[in-house]
């Protein structure tokens, strides 16, 4: 009869022993195996919770940042790049630079890659008599909006004016009688009323806007303008040194001032402040899920090894117990000639396959019970894939014969003629 033979037999017929030892397995390998499944399902819905935040968070910032830019354009311009010998109390007095530059300037700008502004839009700005009825207005002339390098082009913020067309203010419209499609005369020249504008209560229901070409040639500044309107880029909201930086790079011989209404600034602050804060609400989700399972990972690494050494140590009782009641067998198997080596081998043969199915019938049911809690039994193979369970069954099988080391040694080294001759 071989040894394996020996190991099942005993096994057979001292079932008790044996069901009891693969209890003991069987509870550690059920902790160990529901443990690690744990983990790993929280590992699974901590990615799932932070992918769907994640989400919500990239469609609250979007969301944000559209209303940002809605509220932005509606604002206008905000940035103005002036020539550099202007006075800014001047200006600031006057309400328009009297200095003028290059209208080559905003092509310059233009050609580069501004990350700070976009929608460049040249201007010439003058207070002058408006001869024919005797009042002084201010002449506004502009052009279409200049795209910048490397940028799809932008609804405009301001539309251009026609050659040979003018735009009223509401008061001067209303005090000279004109109407849309009504011949203007300025300065000597015809122009048709393309369009009046409603009432502001601002310097524009003073102002006539031509077109940029007919406005130099009425003021005698042929390729010259004292302004280039812009709107500053969420890059660089509220940060005008910014801008000015960059500005001075590329247009050394400019000033910029920035303006705006202060109600649609802090509207946008509001909406800026909500995409950071959305920002941070992930930020703190995930550290919460982090800490969730570091108390996960500290409870079970006092909960397995303390349920280990409890299983341990009742297998080792329950080998004595085994050895104890078979000293008369391995007695008889030493007497026939059987090697201290096989006696070992017997003894921790049954203890390997304690372990065996020790894993087995403890691990298995452990990771079903965490697989029924996330959703059914589906998830076993994402919670505990074959290369766990290989690990789980040669640890447990190490662990029983770890256990039934002591008590196979003893039995292994015992003289059979001192055990035959207690009979």
């Amino acid at each position: 009869m071989t040894l394996a033979h020996l190991v099942l037999k005993e096994l057979s017929h001292r079932w008790v022993n044996g069901v009891l030892g693969l209890m003991s397995i069987g509870a550690a390998a059920c902790c160990l195996a529901a443990a690690l499944a744990a983990l790993t399902l929280h590992d699974m819905r901590t990615e799932e919770v932070l992918r769907q935040k994640q989400r919500e968070t990239e469609t609250r910032v979007a969301r944000l940042q559209e209303d940002y830019r809605v509220i932005m354009k509606k604002l206008g311009f905000n940035v103005l790049i002036l020539p550099g010998k202007q006075d800014l109390g001047d200006f600031y007095a006057r309400g328009f630079a009297e200095a003028t530059m290059p209208e080559d300037y905003v092509y310059r700008l233009a050609s580069n890659k501004l990350v700070t502004v976009r929608h460049l839009l040249p201007s010439l700005q003058q207070k002058v008599l408006w001869p024919e009825q005797h009042r002084k207005v201010l002449l506004m002339g502009i052009k279409d909006e200049v795209p910048i390098a490397e940028k799809n082009k932008l609804s405009s913020l301001m539309n251009a004016v026609d050659p040979g067309t003018a735009v009223l203010g509401h008061e001067l419209a209303q005090e000279a009688g004109l109407e849309v499609g009504g011949k203007l005369v300025l300065m000597g020249k015809d122009f048709r009323v393309a369009k009046i504008h409603p009432e502001r209560g601002t310097i524009d229901d003073i102002t006539i806007w031509l077109d940029l070409d007919e406005a130099q040639a009425l003021l005698g500044k042929e390729g010259l303008i004292n302004g280039i309107l812009a709107l500053e880029c969420a890059c660089a909201w509220s940060d005008i040194g910014k801008v000015r930086r960059e500005i001075a790079r590329i247009l050394p011989h400019t000033k910029v001032v920035e303006s705006g209404s202060e109600k649609a600034l802090t509207r946008a602050e509001g909406r800026y402040r909500a995409a950071e804060e959305a920002r941070a609400a992930l930020a703190d989700e995930k550290r919460h899920r982090d800490e969730l399972r570091g108390e996960l990972e500290s409870f079970t690494s006092v909960l397995v090894p303390v349920v280990g050494v409890v299983s341990a140590l009742w297998l080792s009782l329950l080998a004595f117990s085994n050895v104890k009641q078979r000293r008369y067998e391995i007695a008889l198997l030493r007497a026939l000639g059987m090697p201290s080596r096989g006696i070992l081998i017997l003894v921790l043969g049954k203890m390997a396959l304690i372990g065996f199915f020790g894993a087995l019938a403890g691990g298995v049911p452990g990771v079903l019970f965490v697989a029924f809690l996330a959703g059914g039994i589906s998830f076993f193979p994402v919670l505990f894939p074959p290369l766990d369970l290989l690990w789980l069954v040669l640890g447990s099988m190490l662990l029983s014969m770890m256990a039934g080391w002591i008590p196979a040694l003893f039995a292994a080294t015992r003289d059979p003629a001192d055990i035959l001759g207690e009979e």
